[in-house]
């Protein structure tokens, strides 16, 4: 639409959350720029934040999973997968250096046809194996299937509940009831 109105010289277009599409636009020069999340790191992150809150440590307000702007000259270097080292930086990570123990972990996301919510999947999965605590991941198409899981992993006596919520005030009710 910017193309058409001839207004490329007036309107910068800028995207956010990295995915392919976006990524492949920005490489063709259809996109400035893309706003570039690390899903990878995100679901390492809460795999290793969930055994350090079950062994009682306190969580810090933020956690940086890293967030890089990309532009022309980066996507040109790479088109098929953008990571942190790449763009010149360094996503907060570490080893998890408490013991897991028996620590189970429930995740209610959204689903896993969206290649962002697969990625963090995928990435949580190999966190969980390689920390040696169990993962149990359900994915819905909906808020009401969402609750539903999250309740199913509520009665499960999970140690940890993370959420992905599709609506904040829908999901609600569970989190009190976690």
């Amino acid at each position: 639409a910017i193309k058409a109105a001839g207004l490329e010289d007036q309107i910068t277009l800028i995207g956010y959350n990295g995915d392919a599409e976006a990524i492949q636009e920005v490489y063709n020069g259809n996109l400035n720029a893309d706003v570039v999340q690390y899903p990878e790191m995100m679901g390492k992150l809460m795999v290793q934040w969930a055994i350090r809150i079950a062994n009682g440590e306190t969580p810090p307000t933020r956690i940086n999973p890293g967030v890089a702007v990309l532009d022309t000259k980066a996507a040109k270097k790479s088109v098929t997968v953008v990571k942190p080292e790449m763009l010149g930086e360094e996503a907060e990570a570490e080893a998890v250096e408490v013991p897991a123990g028996a620590i189970r972990i429930g995740y209610a996301t959204e689903t896993f046809s969206n290649p962002f919510f697969n990625t963090v999947r995928l990435a949580a999965e190999a966190e969980a194996a390689a920390q040696g605590v169990d993962l149990n991941i359900l994915a819905a198409e909906d808020l009401l299937a969402q609750v539903k899981n999250a309740e199913d992993l509520i009665a499960q006596e999970v140690d940890i509940l993370a959420l992905t919520p599709y609506e904040n005030q829908g999901i609600i009710p569970v989190v009190e009831q976690a």
